[in-house]
């Protein structure tokens, strides 16, 4: 049975390619000097989302080498400068997934807790929270920014469970990256859904778990089939 639904925040509820595509004149006008000639705005959006879909789960270091090794820029930028400008423009956009408000009000209707575990800076995630209008959808809210409580680690899905009153068991997590989601939150005992917001599984060595989703419009007709 399941009593509780615990989300993701980035590539989950929150669009990074869709605030990308938005924050694109930010982006563009902070690297406008180093930018490869003829570059535009379009092309700014276009190159930042391929490079975040391909290489996010890896790291922002491998974004930063993409984006280095490509000719975007004509001298490299460090990952502290792409840092900086990325949780700038994280600061200002944001988008949300379409259906993300039905979907929790469908929750909320069956009387389930809700619940959010993100990785992030504090100031960045609350921002992003209030920009998209989720400060009041959450029973609880866990933003990982200490090295101990960061995903892959187990310790911020057991504090979840002990904040909403809920074995693991009865609580369902879903999120788009495969050690971070999946594999930490299963191994706490939650029932894992994968949301395949860049299409691809990264990780080998990590087993794909049996709810997969392409958007969370889905978790409502998941959690019905599990609680019969």
């Amino acid at each position: 049975m399941i009593k509780g639904v615990v989300f993701d925040l980035d590539h989950t509820l929150y669009d990074r390619y869709g605030t990308i595509e938005e924050g694109a004149p930010i982006i563009y006008e902070k690297f406008q000097k180093r930018l490869a000639p003829g570059l535009g705005i379009e092309d700014v959006a276009v190159t930042m989302i391929y490079a975040d879909k391909n290489y996010n789960h890896l790291g922002w270091g491998k974004i930063c080498d993409y984006l280095n090794e490509s000719g975007f820029f004509t001298e490299p930028i460090t990952l502290e400068e792409y840092t900086e400008i990325m949780l700038y423009v994280f600061s200002q956009v944001a988008v949300s997934y379409d259906s993300v408000y039905d979907m929790f009000d469908e929750l909320r209707d069956m009387g389930l807790k809700i619940g959010l575990i993100t990785n992030g800076k504090q100031e960045v995630q609350n921002q992003k929270i209030k920009l998209l209008g989720l400060e009041r959808t959450f029973d609880e809210i866990i933003i990982c920014s200490t090295p101990e409580m960061r995903k892959p680690n187990t310790l911020p899905f057991e504090i979840m469970s002990e904040k909403l009153g809920i074995e693991p068991s009865e609580l369902m997590y879903v999120g788009d990256h495969p050690k971070n989601d999946v594999d930490a939150s299963r191994r706490t005992g939650y029932t894992p859904v994968w949301v395949r917001t860049i299409g691809r599984w990264l990780f080998d060595d990590i087993e794909k778990c049996e709810y997969q989703v392409d958007t969370v419009a889905e978790i409502v007709d998941i959690v019905k089939r599990l609680n019969g």
